[in-house]
């Protein structure tokens, strides 16, 4: 709704603070803005209002006045520009009212170019054209819609209930001896102690710009003159380039978002892709395989994606992916730089599978290292780890011995080369399953270097207690400190015996005793699951009997078995006859019952070390085979302590 505001005095709406000038504090309202630095109460926008009060009342009624209105005066300074010169428009209102607004309605008007009061309603109690009286008392027409600057006076007297109200020109060297408008009305009755004062101005079909250069408010009668230059304001805002203005400040507003976006997602992708140039350390200078680049492996693993992830371990995450620009397939294990012990698994596995090259080795084809992270690079193994196939994870089908013994020939050449043929001896230190690849053809391959030193490592350690090492394989280190000699001088090639061992027996059993304290306990499990099997049973059946639980007396007992159960046993026993480490050795002593010892020695090939490792020494076996025999007649129990029996060396 538009409304038609004249030149009034009504008791509405608005705040001021009582600062006796127009340097206060204002409250905006509706289209009222700063244009070209002028502040206008309207905009181009039709059917629009604009009002401004000030924020705090003035104090009219004081206790000296006796409850009547205090004398003031009010001197403000505008310019109305039209949109349609000579055609009418909405004009504007000073105000002085109880609360901050205006009502929403229409004022009467006599004509579109007149001043008026209005006191307490929408009609004018008194009204004159616009305009003033000259010197000689002439009555002189002003345009309110010229454009120009306009000054209007409100002066009301305490003393002679006067109100009056003058229009002028600033270009004008005089003010005006006589007013426009000249009311005899005492207002005490309309005005309450405390006002807010304030200006309002609409538009209608029409636009107008409603100007207001300057004001001033004091409770005196003085007339406030004109201290300033005459400003010159702009014209109403054409409608083609008001469109051109707009159309460009939009597509400038797009074209800014779309700037700063672009930015964004480039710093963004910048900071995701970046390769930082790096000084090389020196490991890097002395290790042996290719460096990639951080972008090349972002790229491979589709941004390290959790589709892409293969599994997690101890020092970090391994993910599946394709290099860039061919199809071969890797798998890139990535470290976290803030750990240390990190830190260590990655330089070592940098310092020895980069420089390792075997067929039953996985191959380490590059490293990165991108900021805080840490990355090595392998070939892909697609049929995964043993132990998946071990404990039938993923309803793997079960392993055929054939696979199975092949595998354990596959690591045993791996442990041959590191020990034998290499010219450093390699501790890989960390063989089990889980480490343990399968490859595309079902060759084994062994991996994680993360824990591998090289001999002469371990000797430089022997300052340290063997039992305290950080090593999973804890059973396997000797309880006496007394022994360390003997651990360093060939416990670590020995190690990865038993450890190759600890891989056989998983292989048989679907399981390991690895447990630090593994002794007749962990033994017991073992030979329970080897007397359980059905002596109709396969090799097979026996090894996937990995879970069943068999109850077994605390000492086993030759005397009522079937020598059938033996003759079955001996394919057993020809599998874990090739177990060379002491710690099971004494379990064969059970095994090898009427076993032959040639059963073995046709598995040997001559000079070949990797064969060493699966058959054992067949001296060995066979004293193992004349004590079980020597026992076996004294009588039929055979207590398990003397399992552990340590008595015969290698």
């Amino acid at each position: 709704m538009s409304r038609k505001l004249d030149w009034w005095m009504v008791v509405v709406i608005i705040a001021l603070s009582n600062t006796g000038s127009s340097h206060c504090k204002l409250a905006w309202e509706g289209s009222i803005g700063l244009i070209n630095g002028f502040t206008s109460l309207t905009n181009t926008k039709k059917h629009a209002y604009g009002q401004t009060f000030n924020d705090e009342p003035f104090t009219f009624k004081y206790n000296f006045t006796n409850g009547t209105v205090h004398s003031f005066s009010v001197s403000v300074f505008f310019a109305i520009v039209p949109e349609h010169k000579h055609k009418g428009s909405h004009d504007m209102a000073f105000v002085i009212s109880p609360t901050r607004g205006l009502p929403d309605e229409e004022f009467g008007d006599v004509d579109d170019n007149h001043v008026g009061i209005n006191i307490n309603g929408m009609e004018s109690i008194d009204s004159h054209p616009a305009g003033y009286y000259d010197q000689v008392g002439q009555f002189r027409n002003l345009s309110l819609i010229s454009g120009k600057l306009l000054r209007v006076t409100i002066l009301y007297s305490q003393e002679d209930k006067q109100l009056n109200v003058t229009l002028s020109s600033p270009e004008e060297a005089y003010y005006p001896d006589k007013p426009l408008l000249s009311l005899n009305q005492d207002l005490s009755p309309y005005v309450l102690e405390k006002m807010y004062v304030g200006f309002s101005a609409s538009t209608g079909l029409v636009g107008a710009m409603h100007y207001m250069w300057s004001w001033f408010f004091t409770f005196d009668l003085n007339v406030h003159e004109l201290d300033f230059p005459i400003p010159t304001f702009p014209p109403y805002p054409n409608p083609k380039s008001q469109v051109k203005r707009t159309v460009m400040a939009t597509f400038l507003t797009i074209l800014l978002f779309i700037g700063l976006v672009a930015s964004a997602l480039s710093i963004f992708f910048y900071k995701k892709h970046k390769m930082v140039k790096e000084v090389l350390e020196e490991w890097e200078i002395q290790c042996g395989p290719h460096r990639f680049s951080y972008k090349e492996l972002f790229k491979a693993t589709k941004g390290f994606s959790d589709k892409q992830l293969l599994g997690k371990g101890g020092f970090g995450q391994v993910f599946k992916g394709k290099l860039p620009g061919s199809d071969t397939e890797i798998a890139v294990k990535r470290i976290s730089h803030d750990s240390r012990q990190g830190m260590q698994e990655f330089l070592a596995e940098i310092s020895t599978i980069g420089r390792l090259r075997h067929q039953n080795l996985v191959r380490l084809q590059g490293y990165c290292r991108y900021k805080e992270q840490l990355y090595l690079v392998y070939d892909f193994m697609p049929n995964g780890s043993l132990d998946k196939y071990l404990y039938r994870r993923g309803n793997q089908e079960p392993l055929t011995w054939n696979q199975r013994f092949k595998i354990i020939k596959d690591v045993a050449y791996a442990l041959c080369y590191l020990h034998h043929e290499w010219g450093q001896v390699v501790i890989h230190r960390d063989i089990k399953p889980a480490n343990v690849l399968i490859d595309h053809h079902m060759d084994a391959r062994l991996g994680d270097f993360g824990l591998a030193k090289f001999y002469d490592q371990v000797l430089t350690s022997m300052s340290q207690d063997p039992r305290t090492e950080n090593n999973p394989y804890l059973g396997f280190i000797y309880t006496s400190f007394q022994e360390r000699a003997t651990f360093i001088s060939h416990g670590n090639t020995a190690r990865q015996a038993k450890e190759h061992g600890d891989l056989k027996l998983a292989q048989i059993c679907g399981s390991i005793a690895a447990d630090e304290k593994r002794h007749e306990t962990a033994y017991t499990k073992i030979v329970e699951k080897l007397f359980g099997i059905d002596p109709d049973g396969t090799v097979v059946a026996f090894a996937d009997m990995m879970r069943k639980k068999i109850s077994m007396p605390a000492h086993l007992m030759y005397d009522g078995r079937d020598e059938s159960l033996f003759d079955n046993f001996s394919s057993v026993a020809q599998r874990l006859g090739v177990y060379t480490a002491k710690d099971y050795a004494d379990i064969l002593e059970f095994l090898v019952g009427r076993w032959k010892i040639e059963n073995l020695t046709g598995l040997s090939g001559e000079g070949n070390k990797a064969q060493d490792y699966l058959c054992g020494l067949t001296p060995r076996i066979r004293r193992l085979d004349e004590r079980a025999q020597a026992r076996a007649k004294k009588g039929p129990k055979v207590p398990f302590s003397w399992i552990h029996d340590r008595e015969v060396q290698l």
